[in-house]
């Protein structure tokens, strides 16, 4: 099974916003505006049967000028609001899934405090509590204070907001300091678990000589029972050498304070997985240390960091003196769970990074004083969460000059292929990226899909007439038309060489090998289930369970592997 990957494909095409497909590239805006999200404004877009995001815009340079949050649709038509028709910044969003709450959008404001519902008789305004970020979880609302670090919950669409739990119970020996923290707010796509993720400031750096539960520290709430109860724990401490394991630079220690650079994903089983900008410094020598720039992730799976990203990057000292605003090294990540099937599940990263040249000495390209910027995306490299890693950029597949920072929504359709939603801004000059720094300038704001499906480690790389077909019937046993057993799958090679045909289960287990030998070039089928596996594994049709299986195919280093269905 580890050999099953998934592959990423990009469709960017020109888009109308009036036109009718939500599934490709448009343009959402082309205004004067500073940046598009840090992991404190996440949450932006989400994928349903239509397009939906939320925007910020404010005229480009002027911090204090006026700032309005917008709630944009693009379905069978195309409609754009200002949500609170004020003044308003930091937007979130959420989609219900379950309960009373399903099918309606949600958007809230931190600026003014006030969550908008979008209901079929239309937006219902409510005030909330300080510096609001909410998801919506089997028909309620749960809300966390930024500015107070305290959770709410409302029973009742908005009206009234309960004060259920708090960071100060973790203090001081779990999550030190309860106020003062950064957090964003995600949850599973069931809405059973729900993740709050932040940052605290605590009193300083362990390698200082703080101690590791009064540093400032990297934590997690989070429920396991649609938000009835509430568990917390301090993943990281700030500063700490050598917390990497297997990174290429001895005495890193990462800081987890930088504007709470920080975002948090949840999936059906409970297992939370974090992107972290992973600045810090190599605690080696003398004062002043070097910095380094890493992107990070951690999963409560294996409980352990990782670097996921370009070492010509993490090393770049010059990051220090030529970025713009927040924009340190990689930074502003997001990330969101891909459910594959049943409990197979993977994550999708993206952030911003410096551009550098493209030969060596791969130096950064500046503009206006700053160094210019485009957007990474990582996944993993098998279905189960690795410390390998494919990276690509979005200028690699898209020709935009400067990509300032990106949001990754969810997958809420759950449909295969997925389709990962990611809204970007590009910045027409570059080097004025972020809180009005270089000139100002017009800066469209762009939706695509990231297109997930099941493919090989050498799809990309084999040739066109090796092919393994989809099988047929798909779905075969019992289903609505007819009663067929067995399936059949083909496939066709244009070289001799040993041939392995197997049969996975959802889990990853081998359910039979249906073919294992030396075959010459040509082409070829074989039933599935046949005798021979029965008599082996001492199986029938009655007792294969129903369900989703892989079959894979290897003939020499080619390698493809499709999905099919069985029904019982």
């Amino acid at each position: 099974m580890n050999s099953l990957k998934i592959s990423l494909v990009f469709t960017f095409l020109s888009f109308n916003l009036f036109a009718q497909n939500p599934y490709i590239m448009f343009t959402v805006s082309n205004s004067n505006y500073d940046y598009l999200g840090s992991s404190i404004t996440n949450n932006l877009v989400f994928k349903t049967d239509k397009a939906n995001l939320v925007y910020m815009i404010r005229p480009f340079g002027q911090q204090n000028s006026t700032q309005i949050v917008n709630f944009v649709e693009l379905g069978n038509q195309f409609n754009s609001l200002n949500v609170f028709n004020q003044s308003s910044e930091f937007p979130h969003i959420d989609y219900g899934t379950t309960g009373s709450t399903a099918g309606l959008f949600g958007v809230t404001s931190e600026s003014i405090s006030k969550i908008a519902i979008k209901t079929s008789s239309g937006l219902q305004i409510k005030d909330t509590p300080p510096n609001p970020v909410f998801v919506f979880s089997n028909g309620k609302i749960f809300l966390w204070s930024k500015s107070q670090s305290k959770l709410y919950r409302s029973d009742d669409l908005g009206n009234t907001f309960v004060l259920i739990d708090s960071l100060k119970r973790f203090h001081p020996n779990i999550i030190y300091n309860p106020q003062g923290s950064s957090a964003t707010i995600s949850k599973s796509k069931n809405e059973k678990y729900i993740l709050i993720t932040g940052t605290s400031k605590g009193d300083g750096h362990y390698f200082s000589g703080i101690p590791e539960n009064r540093a400032d520290n990297l934590w997690i709430m989070y429920s396991t029972d649609y938000g009835n109860t509430w568990n917390g724990e301090r993943v990281a401490a700030d500063g700490y050498p050598n917390l990497i394991p297997n990174y290429h630079t001895n005495n890193f220690a990462p800081l987890f304070e930088n504007y709470g650079q920080i975002d948090g994903a949840i999936d059906d089983s409970g297992y939370v997985y974090i992107a972290a900008n992973g600045y810090g410094l190599v605690i080696s020598g003398n004062p002043p240390y070097k910095p380094q720039f890493p992107m990070l992730f951690w999963n409560s799976k294996n409980r352990t960091w990782t670097s996921i990203s370009d070492i010509k990057i993490d090393t770049l000292t010059a990051i220090s003196n030529y970025y713009p605003g927040h924009l340190i090294g990689q930074a502003c990540p997001s990330i969101t769970v891909l459910k594959l099937w049943n409990f197979l599940y993977d994550v999708v990263i993206c952030w911003t990074i410096p551009k550098l040249n493209p030969l060596p000495p791969y130096g950064l390209i500046l503009s206006n004083g700053f160094y210019t910027t485009e957007i990474a995306y990582a996944y993993p490299t098998s279905l189960r969460i690795s410390n390998e890693w494919n990276l690509g950029k979005i200028s690699d597949r898209f020709p935009v000059n400067n990509g300032i920072n990106a949001i990754i929504g969810p997958d809420y359709l759950g449909q295969d292929p997925a389709l990962i939603p990611i809204v970007f801004m590009e910045d027409e000059i570059n080097g004025s990226s972020i809180l009005g720094q270089g000139a100002a300038s017009l800066n469209p704001i762009k939706l695509t899909y990231l297109h997930f499906g099941f493919a090989s480690n050498d799809d990309v790389n084999t040739e066109l007439d090796f092919r393994l077909e989809q099988n047929y019937p798909n779905p075969f046993g019992k289903t609505s038309h007819s009663y067929n057993p067995i399936t059949k799958i083909s496939w066709q090679s244009s070289v001799n060489g040993h041939t392995i045909l197997k049969v996975y289960d959802v889990l990853g287990r081998e359910v039979t090998t249906l073919v294992n030998e030396y075959k010459d070039a040509g082409k070829y089928d074989v039933e599935f289930p046949n005798s021979e596996m029965w008599n082996y594994k001492g199986l029938s049709s009655n007792t294969l369970p129903s369900g989703i299986y892989f079959y894979r195919l290897q003939v020499g280093n080619s390698v493809q592997t499709k999905k099919m269905i069985f029904v019982r």
